[in-house]
């Protein structure tokens, strides 16, 4: 027998839970407090009845959640699968149910008793299960006591097996002795069986006829089973007929979406994509910016011209003013974005490449070095063989080519040198942004000169105003002068312009680097858009809603054909070619209204049939009435088989003793042999050999080590004497032969066992649980495995 699994409605802690065990061997670990000797008292709780209260020390488990009281335990046998369920703990409810056959027990008491005869549950207890205070209570003994309580584990309780054989020799003999009415229950149904018997011959004259009907209705029977399995034919192929018109369509639009699919939609890559993305916000932020600049900028230009009274000379002074502003703002940055693009070099900004030089440097020199070798090996070789003129003139050209590549590596390492300490990949990819820096440095003189213009301007605006004469302007430099037109005219003290002034050429210069930004902007989005065909990015948004329409047309053709599947795809394609596509509905409903009316003609068939098989019974049930020959045999059969196990629990009843007592009386002492045999053997084990046997010798346990020397059991250390306890347990456990192994129940019974004789015990359970199931329950949580149970 197996526990497989226990749910336990109400016990102790436990409240509506499930514990599993997949293991023959089943490690059950938790702390204190855990609930561990909780589930070993409910599971033999619900095998022979929960406690009842009637001791001052018994625990009772009431349900702390106020559940109701019980569970059930699922078990496995040999005669099959069943659970176990027993509900509230003083007017138990006990219900056995085989989950084979879905058939509940009639008396499940009785089933359990049959189950664990002649087991009690003081038997089950005193040989399948033992746990920590047992030990304790067993090695605390000292002298002949512990001796005498290991032989009480070695002896079985034989007087129980009798008293069960008694009790069941005695109902048996009552099957056939007088009761007091007089009656024997087994004479009595062997003078009905011989009455029905006669009774049966007197009706054996109508089992012609009742044959002849027989096997005519079986006969109409077995058309009937035929037109049944050719009317199942049928309506399978109708309705296979009925979901390829239902699904034709489906194709149809499988076959379109299919055809819509494949122009494909080129687009960049992720990177690509996120990259024009992030430009495009750039883009609208620049645009929003470069809007708001200008509306600052109207405002500004708007203040300004309110001012009536400015004198021309000074507007002119003031824009000059802002021109160089916006100058020198322009030469700052293009100074430094050449100085950063510079600092990575060894030797400073190098110059561009020009297109021999970018040729030469996109070359590989690997195969015309080899090449330029083999020619001149080839040539030298020629040379000594064959000297004469076009040997050395081959020489000649061979070494010609050699220099030639060798000058080509040398202007090669020339440009790695000027670039240094980029490498030749590096090199290529930089050259875009190296003209680019080029161009700019190249627009300095220009600025420079836009700016000399300006000055020109300005001092030409300052002697016509009368600000300035030519002497102090010929005396200053011309930061001098552009710092005395910032402090004297713009700074507020001589005008109230001065202000506005100053914003505008500060909105100026803003507007100038928002407009630059943009350029440079719509350049690296144009580099980007350009390989994929891409002239701007409203193309690039309808490229990605066609890739998604694309997409979508995919994926709905993909659910479709799955829906459809490959056999009914292979159907429709091959109609498709034979019959055309605008023919093949048309077909499948003419194959359809074929099969529906083969259909209806079979089904006529089969109610005629069924017709025929209605009367010939209609003549077999006059005849099957009661006092029949048909209604005598089968009344005689059940009285048969009734008779029969009435006989076989008479003998099994009155027998029972003597194959008990042939099997107990006389041999409590072999029976103890037996033990204390099985028991040296796993002690031997648990020791790793420093113990080997344990003989019983006129009452007396005598245990040997490797060397025969012979020990009491009183002798032995504190441990060993745990290891002598449980192998004895152990061995009380397996000795008790039943034609249904029970479950042995072990709670935390290894607790004093130092580490190597623990494991040692373990390893001794994991081979019993070969042969019988072994439930351990431990504190140690280390011992849980992947199907282990740990408790909280």
């Amino acid at each position: 027998m197996k526990i497989e699994e226990l749910h336990i409605v109400g016990f102790g802690k436990w409240t509506d839970v499930t514990f599993r065990f997949s293991n023959d061997f089943q490690i059950i670990a938790g702390p204190n407090e855990a609930g561990k000797t909780s589930l070993k008292a409910f599971i033999i709780g619900v095998f022979f009845g929960f406690p009842r209260g009637r001791r001052a020390d018994q625990q009772l488990y009431e349900p702390r959640s106020g559940a109701r009281y019980g569970g059930r335990v699922t078990i496995a046998t040999q005669k099959g699968r069943f659970t176990i369920e027993r509900l509230d703990r003083t007017q138990s409810m006990l219900t056995v149910r085989s989950l084979d056959s879905g058939l509940t027990m009639p008396d499940p008491e009785k089933w359990l008793q049959r189950l664990f005869a002649p087991l009690t549950e003081k038997d089950y207890c005193h040989i399948f299960s033992f746990d920590e205070a047992e030990l304790d209570q067993v090695t605390n003994l000292t002298g002949d006591d512990f001796e005498q309580a290991l032989l009480t584990y070695a002896k079985p309780q034989t007087q129980q097996f009798l008293s069960w054989a008694d009790q069941h020799h005695q109902l048996g003999q009552q099957q056939f002795a007088q009761g007091k009415n007089g009656k024997r229950p087994l004479n009595m149904a062997n003078k009905a069986y011989r009455a029905l018997q006669e009774k049966q011959a007197l009706a054996s004259q109508q089992e012609g006829q009742y044959q002849n009907l027989l096997a005519k209705r079986l006969e109409l029977e077995a058309m009937l089973a035929q037109l049944t399995d050719e009317e199942t034919k049928l309506q399978e192929a109708l309705h296979d007929k009925q979901s390829e018109l239902a699904d034709w369509p489906l194709y149809q639009d499988v076959s379109t979406k299919e055809n819509a699919s494949k122009e494909l939609v080129v687009l960049p890559d992720e990177n690509r994509r996120q990259a024009i993305q992030e430009l495009e916000q750039e883009k609208r932020w620049l645009e929003k910016k470069a809007q708001e600049q200008q509306e600052a900028l109207t405002s500004i230009q708007q203040e300004l011209s309110d001012q009536n009274q400015v004198p021309p000379s000074e507007s002119v002074i003031r824009d000059t003013m802002a021109s160089l502003a916006a100058y020198q703002s322009e030469e700052e940055r293009i100074v430094q974005s050449i100085a950063h693009a510079g600092h990575g070099f060894i030797h400073g900004l190098p110059q561009p490449l020009n297109q021999t030089e970018e040729k030469l440097l996109q070359k590989s020199a690997r195969l015309p070095w080899t090449v330029a070798f083999l020619l001149l090996g080839a040539s030298l070789l020629a040379a000594l063989l064959w000297p004469g003129l076009e040997a050395g003139l081959l020489l000649v050209v061979s070494l010609a080519l050699v220099g030639f590549f060798w000058q080509q590596k040398s202007k090669k390492r020339a440009l790695l040198d000027r670039f240094a300490p980029l490498n030749q990949a590096a090199i290529l990819a930089y050259q875009d942004r190296l003209r680019t820096i080029y161009r700019e440095q190249s627009q300095l003189s220009l600025i420079d000169k836009q700016r000399q213009q300006a000055l020109q301007a300005l001092k030409k605006a300052l002697l016509q105003s009368g600000r300035l004469d030519e002497a102090t302007l010929a005396a200053w430099s011309d930061d001098q002068v552009q710092d005395w037109v910032k402090e004297e005219l713009l700074d507020g003290r001589h005008t109230g312009k001065t202000g506005l002034n100053h914003r505008l050429q500060e909105a100026l210069r803003q507007q100038a680097a928002i407009a630059r930004q943009k350029e440079q902007l719509a350049e690296r989005l144009q580099t980007q858009l350009a390989p994929y065909g891409l002239a701007n990015i409203d193309d690039f948004y309808e490229r990605i809603n066609q890739q998604q329409k694309q997409e979508q047309l995919l994926v709905a053709q993909r659910m479709a054909t799955k829906q459809l599947g490959q056999g009914r795809l292979a159907t429709f394609s091959k109609l498709t070619d034979t019959l055309g596509q605008e023919n093949v509905a048309n077909h499948l409903q003419a194959q359809l209204g074929e099969y529906q009316n083969k259909l209806a003609s079979l089904r006529q068939s089969k109610n005629q049939q069924q017709q025929l098989i209605a009367d010939v019974s209609a003549q077999l049930t006059q005849l099957v009435e009661k006092g029949s020959l048909t209604s005598i045999s089968q009344e005689l059969a059940n009285f048969e088989s009734d008779l029969k196990e009435d006989y076989v629990h008479y003998l099994a009843q009155v027998l029972a003793v003597d194959v008990v007592k042939r099997a107990f009386v006389g041999k409590e002492d072999s029976l103890a042999h037996q033990v204390f045999e099985q028991a040296g053997a796993y002690l031997a084990q648990l020791t790793e050999g420093a113990y080997q046997r344990i003989l019983l010798n006129d009452g007396s346990i005598n245990i040997f080590d490797s060397a025969g020397q012979l020990f009491r059991a009183i002798e032995l250390s504190s441990g060993t004497r745990d290891l002598l306890f449980l192998a004895i347990r152990l061995a009380l456990s397996t000795s008790v032969h039943r034609e249904e192994p029970l479950p042995l129940l072990i709670d935390d019974a290894l607790v004093h066992l130092d580490h190597q004789r623990r494991q040692a015990a373990l390893v001794l359970l994991q081979e019993l649980a070969t042969e019988q199931q072994v439930l351990f329950w431990t504190f140690d949580e280390g011992l849980l495995g992947p199907s282990g149970i740990r408790l909280t």
